[in-house]
């Protein structure tokens, strides 16, 4: 391998030159570990999830510790069980939804480029604190009918050009 080194940088500051990366059927091994993950659990128990990560932790008897008494703490033990699996739970739902994000992303990105071409659109699955705090704030949604889409246009007045694109299928420039 030969040395490079970086632009502007001392003749001591060598880095291996990066030998170029090929794809063929040697790397289809590892390929299949990032795979899009799929929903593992129904949308009740999805649900079950999002309500159980609004339910407050039973208080913890630390003094049944020093008694020799475990029994107060069942409660709390039950608790963080299923705690645990709503989080499995929310984030199989969560990452789940990559590709579909993804895909709605670089349909979005399109239409709204058409009606204004500095249009910014961006994509992120919904962070564990935002959910909590978007079930709280709605008392009646559920998990699973959590969606949230955002668009940034140049002017108000493209907003509705837009929406009108997205449910036409049609993307008109405003």
């Amino acid at each position: 391998m030969e040395p490079a080194t970086m632009s502007g940088a001392a003749d001591s500051l060598l880095l291996p030159r990066a030998e170029p990366c090929r794809w063929d059927e040697a790397d289809d091994e590892w390929r299949s570990e990032m795979d899009w993950a799929v929903p593992k659990y129904a949308k009740k128990r999805v649900n079950w999830a999002g309500k159980m990560l609004l339910v407050d932790a039973p208080v913890f008897d630390w003094d049944a510790i020093e008694r020799g008494d475990d029994k107060p703490n069942e409660p709390h033990w039950a608790w963080s069980q299923d705690y645990i699996l709503a989080l499995d739970i929310i984030n199989n739902w969560r990452s789940s939804h990559n590709f579909p994000l993804n895909t709605f992303h670089i349909g979005l990105k399109r239409r709204a480029k058409i009606i204004d071409p500095r249009a910014i659109t961006a994509q992120r699955i919904k962070r564990l604190a935002s959910i909590e705090a978007k079930l709280r704030r709605f008392p009646t949604m559920t998990l699973s009918q959590m969606q949230d889409t955002q668009v940034v246009l140049s002017r108000v007045s493209q907003a509705v050009p837009a929406q009108g694109a997205w449910r036409s299928d049609r993307p008109r420039a405003a």
